[in-house]
């Protein structure tokens, strides 16, 4: 079964180089040897510069780099690289995020023992260190953040959910049930091509020993622009629909707006309990931290309601502000 693997560097935005080589060196790792792959793909839009990757190249020789003229966002980054790939199995991996040593494996394999799977993914959780600010950080993240949190599989399992930086298909899946670009939004476009595969019938695995885990926000802006993004994208998606004919109906409706934003704040609340209880299943040892983490829980969820309150105003400014606030970050490397 050949496979190739793409890693987007869009991320990098809001992420350093060094989590870009921290991504490779534990693709190094692999117990599937990552030369075995038909081709590794590192989509560059301006994030990277012609001397890094020089570096990049001469450090990981596996890698082939594709720049694009042009700068693009994360979901065409993700499409640019299964338009590239010549193998049967495409992995997707990303530039912020670093993988366990079974993770090829892991996903490989499922594919060979599930002939029925389309895709099949990972766990993400967020990365931490030592110190006990980093962890205290790092459970509020996962708590409140994009990371999906429930109980591990100890055997590949079918899955109605899976994150964007970890996950595997098999080559075709996108033109069988497309990913629109259209929709206005920053990422709630993976939530929608989520939903259509489910209506589809596609068959989604989860399976263990694929773990990832995602680096969070270094800087304060960093952080602040994340949390107003992942309050806002939801609000945005809400005003649109994909009927049957698969054509985008945009309702531009300001109720509409601000009925999601209360229901998607009673969602951050209910999963803040959800994922506790199950952070405490997995290790009562993780009571402290969540007790800890609080204050900086209630920030990540203000500022997901400020988010989401100034996207029923305005529903552009956020995802205005963040695409600035990326490109500030690209010229700064």
């Amino acid at each position: 079964m050949t496979f190739s693997v793409i890693i987007e560097t869009e991320n990098l935005g809001m992420a350093e180089i060094d989590d870009l080589q921290s991504c490779l060196e534990s693709i190094v790792e692999q117990t599937l040897q990552i030369t075995n792959a038909n081709e590794v793909i590192l989509i560059c839009g301006g994030f990277v510069d012609v001397e890094v990757q020089k570096s990049l190249i001469n450090k990981f020789p596996w890698i082939r780099i594709h720049n694009v003229n042009k700068q693009i966002n994360y979901i065409s980054s993700k499409l640019l690289g299964a338009d590239l790939a010549t193998s049967e199995i495409i992995i997707f991996a990303d530039s912020d995020v670093v993988y366990e040593k079974t993770w090829l494996e892991s996903l490989i394999t499922t594919f060979r023992i599930k002939p029925n799977a389309q895709l099949v993914c990972g766990y993400t959780r967020i990365r931490q260190n030592n110190s006990l600010l980093d962890q205290i950080y790092s459970m509020a993240l996962s708590l409140t953040w994009m990371v999906h949190i429930e109980k591990m599989v100890t055997t590949a399992s079918p899955s109605n959910h899976f994150s964007f930086n970890n996950f595997a298909i098999k080559n075709g899946l996108f033109s069988l049930v497309p990913l629109s670009q259209a929709l206005p939004t920053y990422r709630a476009n993976i939530v929608i091509w989520r939903e259509m595969l489910l209506a589809n019938s596609i068959q989604i695995y989860r399976t263990p020993g694929a773990m990832a885990y995602h680096s969070k926000p270094q800087k304060i802006s960093d952080w602040f622009y994340r949390m107003l993004i992942f309050g806002s994208d939801p609000i945005i998606q809400s005003d649109f629909e994909i009927p049957g004919n698969g054509e985008l109906m945009d309702k531009n409706s300001f109720a509409i707006r601000a009925w999601a934003n209360l229901k998607f704040t009673k969602w951050h609340l209910v999963k803040l309990f959800k994922r506790s209880v199950l952070l405490i299943r997995e290790n009562s040892g993780n009571i402290f931290l969540i007790f800890a983490s609080l204050p900086l829980v209630l920030i990540n969820i203000s500022l997901f309601i400020i988010g989401g309150t100034i996207t029923i105003f305005n529903r552009s400014y956020i995802l205005k502000k963040i695409t600035m606030h990326e490109q500030e970050g690209c010229e700064a490397k």
